[in-house]
Parts: structure tokens; C-alpha cells; sequence
């Protein structure tokens, strides 16, 4: 947690990109930044709703909105917190003092929902991420800005 203790981005500049680059709804609380808007991963996807709220030195976090996400059998969907929230990256991948929501974060959610409906599709998460059969916690699995996860193919026929 050592990135969240030194200074972040300027809240205007994160809300700036945002707008700019996704659209949505972009509120600022004191010193917290609130974003909320659609993410489509694919042209076949579904239309979500996230919400991410971003505190002055803690790390973001996404929420979906709305369709609420759906739990095959009552089963707990990998790579979130609570139930509640994504779990997009470890902790020290996202650097508040360079790195901006609309750059990471955003793409990253989206990625997410990406990986969330092929697990609804087959069961197994192709995500990555810790404790996954694709991708434990390796340096060679660490992202930066922008990264995709370019080991994944699907085939839509």
C-alpha cells in the first residue's frame, strides 16, 4: 500500500479523462471522485452500469449497477469483493500518483465483465488473477496502464 499513501493524481484531472474519454456521470465530493456510466466489452455483450468511486488515498472501487450480476446455482462470482465489488488488480499495480481511472480502471472493469460473461457461458474464469487456474500471483501477470489480457480467445459461432 506503499502508492496510496503518497500524493494522487489531481482529482479534476481524473474527472477530466473520464468525461472526456467514457462519458458518464462525473460527481466530486470534497476529495473523492464518483464516476457512473456504461461499459459494453464486446458487440455482443450486455450494457452495464458501473459505478466507480474514487477516495483521495485509497484504491477505487467498482461497482456494477445495473443488470444486477447474476450467480448461477447461488454461486459466489470469482474475482469480487464482498459480492459487491471487482477485484481488478493486486494492490500495488495501480499507482494513484500516475496512472488514470480512464486508462486502467476502466478497462480493466471492462475486461472484467468480458471475463464475468464467459463464466456465466462455461463456469471456468479465464480472468486471471489470484487463486485462478489462468494466472496465480507471478510478476509476469502484473499490468500496466492499458494492458488487456491478450492470452483470451473466444469463438463466437
Amino acid at each position: 500500500m506503499r502508492n496510496q499513501r503518497r500524493n494522487p493524481l489531481p482529482i479534476a484531472a481524473q474527472a477530466l479523462a473520464l468525461r472526456s474519454r467514457h462519458g458518464g456521470e462525473v460527481k466530486m465530493y470534497r476529495s473523492t471522485l464518483k464516476w457512473e456510466g456504461h461499459l459494453c466489452p464486446t458487440p455482443l455483450s450486455e450494457t452495464y452500469r458501473v459505478q466507480i468511486v474514487n477516495p483521495p488515498h485509497g484504491p477505487p472501487e467498482v461497482r456494477v449497477l445495473h443488470p444486477p450480476l447474476r450467480r448461477p446455482d447461488g454461486a459466489d462470482i470469482p474475482h469480487m469483493f464482498d459480492q459487491d465489488r471487482l477485484c481488478l488488480y493486486y494492490h500495488y499495480e495501480y499507482d494513484v500518483t500516475r496512472m488514470l481511472l480512464a486508462d486502467t480502471v476502466i478497462p480493466w472493469a471492462s475486461e472484467w465483465l468480458l471475463h464475468y460473461e464467459i463464466w456465466l457461458a462455461t463456469g471456468t474464469w479465464h480472468g486471471g488473477g489470484h487463486g485462478s487456474q489462468h494466472g496465480g500471483g507471478d510478476s509476469n501477470n502484473e499490468r500496466q496502464a492499458g494492458d488487456v489480457d491478450t492470452n483470451l480467445v473466444v469463438d463466437i459461432r
